[in-house]
């Protein structure tokens, strides 16, 4: 008779790119007891200081196998970024939250993957588009190139404010639709409240009172310092990158108006507005949380009047539908009603003015910059930031390219 002798089952196959100091292992297979031996061979980690461990291919995780992982991170946990787990299955990433490991490493899952092809289409935005996924899901789908980290975040943020206690929608998953991110949702049966405002122009009064209110809400909480960002802080460096299109003179301005701002430990929105309020049984539903920070309510109001207090940047109609007449009478009781009245008369004189010139001179072009991925032209001028917001899409603006706001003016 022959003898037949069976080969020992190679168990994982692993993948290794290097870089100067970051090193990538794809890992494909079961990581048990005896392939945690070949990623230990494989864990050369002198020199690096970034590893990323794709466990895309890799289904299963065993004891040895997070021993393995659990060294690594020791060796690089006084280095940055240190050691990243990408592509963790659910099954996997569920081991790793069991024992603990989400508490101490980066772990990022594996996102579904999705089509919006034949999916109904629902609304669009400045960074993305919405789409109804099934009869209880949506999903908001950002545009090309803008990050998948951006969506992670507004996730979070999304979670953490719903457990606040400010009323948002649910958050399920981060998903992909080919290179681009999304986020889905809980479908809301509700009506946008610029839709309201707009087939009820009359009652302005009456729609800025609740503005106001839902604004007040939201300032009203705390926010964990844990979860949101500084807004004053980001705003620092914010400004400081605006030196391709401003003088070094305005940016010292803003950055004094922005040292005026007293500090906060409440929530900031800073996208609130019509279009970012869902109205369900009389009850706000406030959504696109990505920006959700923490500050001084200032933040919001100067929003505000941004949007709806100032008519010759045209964000009202654009952002909300609502006509610029309209909007301006909508801005001005919001915002007066969400400012304590007993703010000293500079406090208050900076919501309306010194807030309103930040969001005018930052937040406009920052917002159509992140959103197309353009550098903005070197020009200043308020009437350039409308002409290139006014297009449908800024194009880039190269060397020797003509200034929309001074073509447009005939210089």
């Amino acid at each position: 008779s022959n003898l037949r002798l069976r080969a020992p089952v190679n168990t994982m196959h692993i993948e290794a790119t290097k870089s100067g100091d970051t090193l990538t292992l794809a890992l494909s297979g079961r990581l048990d007891s005896t392939s945690a031996r070949a990623l230990a061979e494989a864990l050369q980690l002198e020199g690096v200081s970034s590893l990323t461990l794709d466990l895309e291919q890799c289904r299963y995780v065993s004891s040895a196998g997070l021993r393995e992982i659990l060294r690594a991170h020791k060796s690089l946990v006084a280095k940055t970024p240190g050691l990243v787990l990408t592509n963790v299955h659910r099954e996997v990433f569920e081991v790793f939250m069991l024992t603990g490991f989400t508490d101490l490493i980066s772990i990022r899952r594996k996102v579904r993957e999705i089509s919006i092809d034949g999916l109904e289409f629902m609304s669009a935005g400045v960074c993305g588009e919405c789409y109804r996924l099934d009869e209880e899901t949506i999903v908001k789908v950002y545009n090309e190139g803008i990050s998948a980290d951006i969506a992670e975040q507004e996730k979070a943020f999304a979670k953490a404010a719903f457990v606040l206690g400010i009323p948002t929608a649910i958050s399920y998953d981060v998903v992909t639709c080919g290179t681009r991110t999304g986020v889905v949702y809980e479908m809301l049966d509700a009506k946008l409240f610029s839709v309201i405002i707009k087939n009820d122009l009359a009652n302005m009064a009456q729609h800025a009172a609740s503005l106001a209110e839902i604004v007040r809400a939201i300032h009203a909480t705390t926010a964990d310092p844990a979860v949101f960002p500084d807004l004053k802080q980001k705003f620092v460096g914010y400004i400081n990158q605006m030196d391709f299109c401003v003088s070094s003179d305005d940016i010292a301005f803003l950055q004094a108006k922005l040292a005026s701002i007293p500090e906060g430990n409440t929530c900031v929105h800073f996208d609130i507005h019509t279009s970012n309020i869902m109205i369900r049984d009389s009850e706000p539903v406030i959504i696109d949380m990505g920006d959700l920070s923490r500050g001084s309510y200032l933040f919001d109001i100067g929003l505000l009047c941004t949007i709806y207090g100032i008519p010759e940047l045209g964000i009202c109609e654009l952002a909300t539908k609502i006509p610029t007449a309209k909007g301006l009478s909508c801005g001005s009781i919001s915002s007066s009603t969400i400012s304590p009245k007993n703010l000293p008369r500079n406090t208050r004189s900076f919501t309306r003015i010194g807030t309103s010139w930040l969001h005018c001179g930052l937040f406009t072009p920052l917002l159509f910059c992140r959103s197309y991925g353009i550098r903005w032209c070197n020009c200043s001028r308020l009437s350039c930031y409308q002409a290139c917001a006014r297009q449908p899409k800024p194009r880039k603006l190269g060397s020797g390219a003509i200034c929309p706001g001074l073509m447009r003016e005939g210089r």
